[in-house]
């Protein structure tokens, strides 16, 4: 089935009934009895100055037909206000609308509630479109000058840096609503007002280009339409600065008081003119009321001035000072001006108000004639004082670089910077800048146990930084990679037998020396040698018919002709068994020292050869006995003991001893020669 098929003719037809029959319930009935409108509707109850109110009635639904209206201000019965609606520009400050309800049916009638409405006065915030900067920072309108009138000095010029002003919505340095004071000026149609408007930073340098515009609602539509633009500036100018000019009232302007609304724009943030609505970066906007007047007042007798005033008394050398009367008269052109530098006119000065250029220090006023009656008067005299600008220089010696005016300097030159004096004038200031380097120093040393660099010690490897000023008095920087290779300190103990020998140096005594010497990594190092040494000299002694050696140790005796040991002969004495050549071979835990070769000859008492150097005779012997050498040497006769009984020198040939006062026994009779020593045996009977 398609979706069309379920709409049934019959239901389709009975809907229709039913619509038909409830729109004709819908319509309006003829009226009858008392109206009942209910209350009067405004769409506002604070509307603008100028801006049109429109009424309404709450029951006009339920009226019916047959009905007609009159509307009333109050009591009074407004011509032509017949409709169901009215629209009023509220006259004055307020106004009371009702409206009479009349059903011609029945011939009665009855007035709506009454509403009143109160026109919202100049200073509320709600009338106009916003304008307002978003940053405190920079661009600020300090005073407005219209017609010799300005702005109240509790808000202008230093105060406008710290007082709000006092109308609601104000934000100090971003929205200043003046139109809850009196009108700034009077204005008048069809003539020429003149204006200036100081412009500064209340933060001071630096300073941005800006653009400043002028709107005045001149038909009180609460709207600030291009045609009411008065003034643009479409080319920027940087402050701080006096923007003076003029513009002419319109034939048509509405009489009363009227807003104007300065606005001043940082061009920076944007570079298109100032707009009357819309929030901007930087900058200001000011709102004040004016009094615009139809015909201006014809002047008579002389104009009282008052004062000259001026925007500043003290100004340097080519610096300006904006010039005004405590007293303007207005309007401008019921009087003609001229201003005056000392006694001389200023040529083309005939403004109600005058920028000064100051050379020197001069008093300026201004001679103001009133037109209709032809007398002049003169403004108090006002002395504006001149500073000259001053220079100087200065001679700076720096590291690396130098921070001077903001700016950070890293090469030697000349550079110039303009400050502010003393007298608030330029100061053209000169630096001589001179800029000495920092010094980098690498360093490889390789030393033995330490290295000493600017008094610090090191002792150990690694890779370390100094702070040091350098021959230019800067802070300097050395980075030193260091090896450290220590010296070798050693000792040795020795025994040695007669001497030691260390590094080519023999040592004979018992001691403790030092060598220095350098080692392989190049240092310097000391060996100390605790040494003791064994001092050996073999000796022998013969004792009887045996030979003996007085050293300690262990003994080995030899028979030098063959060098060689005799077997079992180790003992401390060695009674040789027959004639030769014998030597002792003392061994200590140090030392073997070999003494020198003894020849014995061991005679019995029949071996004696006849070539023998010792002869002895009778062999045995009753008592004496002879004794025949062949050459001088020493005779000694020893006992079995071997202690020395006899001993005698004697020279080569016979000799007799006598043994009669000795028992009998054996005897030895020893001959000791130059290198020789012979013994025999001699019995006593």
């Amino acid at each position: 089935m398609s979706k069309r098929s379920i709409f049934h003719p019959f239901v389709f037809i009975s809907v229709l009934v039913l619509v038909f029959s409830f729109g004709a319930r819908l319509q309006a009935q003829p009226c009858s009895g008392i109206p009942i409108p209910g209350n009067t509707l405004a769409s506002s109850l604070n509307p603008c100055p100028g801006i049109v109110d429109s009424f309404s009635l709450q029951n006009i639904a339920t009226l019916g037909t047959g009905i007609t209206f009159q509307w009333y201000n109050g009591s009074a019965l407004i011509a032509g206000a017949t409709n169901a609606t009215y629209t009023l520009t509220i006259p004055g400050s307020s106004a009371t609308l009702s409206c009479e309800v009349t059903c011609t049916a029945s011939g009665l009638s009855a007035t709506s509630t009454p509403v009143t409405v109160n026109v919202a006065t100049w200073g509320s915030f709600n009338c106009y479109c916003v304008s307002k900067a978003s940053a405190t920072q920079d661009e600020e309108i300090m005073n407005v000058t219209l017609n010799g009138n300005s702005t109240n000095p509790l808000y202008a010029n230093s105060n406008a840096c710290s007082t709000v002003a006092p109308g609601p919505g104000s934000i100090l340095k971003e929205y200043s609503n003046f139109m809850t004071l009196p009108p700034l000026s009077n204005l008048y149609l069809g003539t020429t007002a003149n204006f200036s408007i100081v412009q500064d930073d209340c933060d001071g340098f630096p300073y941005f280009a800006n653009k400043i515009g002028i709107w005045i609602d001149f038909n009180h539509n609460a709207a600030f339409e291009p045609s009411e633009q008065v003034f643009i500036e479409t080319v920027s100018a940087t402050g701080p600065r006096t923007l003076t000019g003029t513009f002419t009232l319109p034939a048509t302007a509405l009489l009363g008081n009227t807003a104007m609304r300065i606005v001043c724009t940082e061009s920076l943030s944007s570079s298109a003119p100032p707009s009357p609505c819309g929030i901007y970066y930087y900058g200001e906007t000011e709102d004040y009321l004016v009094n615009i007047s139809s015909t201006p007042p014809i002047c008579t007798g002389t104009p009282i001035l008052g004062n000259t005033l001026a925007s500043a008394t003290t100004v340097c050398a080519g610096g300006t000072s904006n010039l005004s009367l405590q007293y303007t008269p207005a309007p401008y052109s019921n009087y003609s001006f001229q201003w005056y530098q000392g006694s001389v006119a200023i040529s083309g000065a005939t403004n109600a108000t005058y920028t000064a250029t100051i050379n020197a220090t001069q008093y300026y006023y201004c001679a103001v004639t009133c037109l209709s009656s032809g007398f002049t008067g003169n403004s108090s005299p006002i002395t504006i004082l001149m500073n000259q600008p001053n220079s100087g220089s200065s001679n700076v010696t720096a590291c690396n670089a130098y921070l001077w005016n903001a700016n950070t300097y890293t090469t030697s030159g000349n550079y110039t910077a303009t400050f502010t004096n003393i007298a608030g004038c330029d100061s053209v200031h000169t630096l001589n800048l001179n800029i000495n380097n920092s010094s980098l120093v690498n360093i490889t040393q390789t030393s033995c146990d330490y290295f000493l660099l600017n008094g610090i010690l090191y002792t150990s490897s690694g890779n370390y930084t100094q702070m040091y000023t350098n021959a230019a008095g800067c802070d300097s920087l050395i980075q030193l990679q260091l090896t450290i290779n220590p010296s070798t300190d050693s000792l040795i103990n020795a025994v040695s037998c007669n001497l030691y020998t260390l590094n080519g140096q023999t040592y004979t005594n018992t001691g403790t020396y030092t060598q220095s010497y350098t080692n392989a990594a190049g240092c310097d190092s000391i060996v100390t040698l605790q040494v003791s040494i064994d001092t050996l000299n073999a000796t022998i002694t013969i004792n009887g018919i045996s030979i003996t050696t007085p050293n300690i140790g262990s003994y080995q005796w030899i028979d030098c002709n063959t060098n060689l040991p005799i077997p079992g002969a180790t003992s401390l004495n060695f009674i040789p068994s027959s004639s030769g050549s014998y030597a002792v071979v003392v061994t200590t835990a140090t030392c073997v020292d070999t003494s020198i070769c003894v020849t014995l000859t061991v005679s019995g008492i029949d071996d004696v050869a006849s070539t023998s150097p010792l002869h002895v005779y009778p062999n045995p012997t009753q008592g004496i006995f002879s004794i025949e050498v062949a050459e001088a040497g020493e005779i000694f006769i020893l006992n079995t003991m071997g202690e020395t009984i006899l001993h005698r020198k004697v020279k080569a040939g016979k000799h007799e001893a006598d043994l009669s006062a000795y028992s009998k026994g054996i005897y030895y009779v020893k001959m000791k020669q130059a290198d020789h020593i012979t013994i025999i045996t001699l019995i006593k009977e």
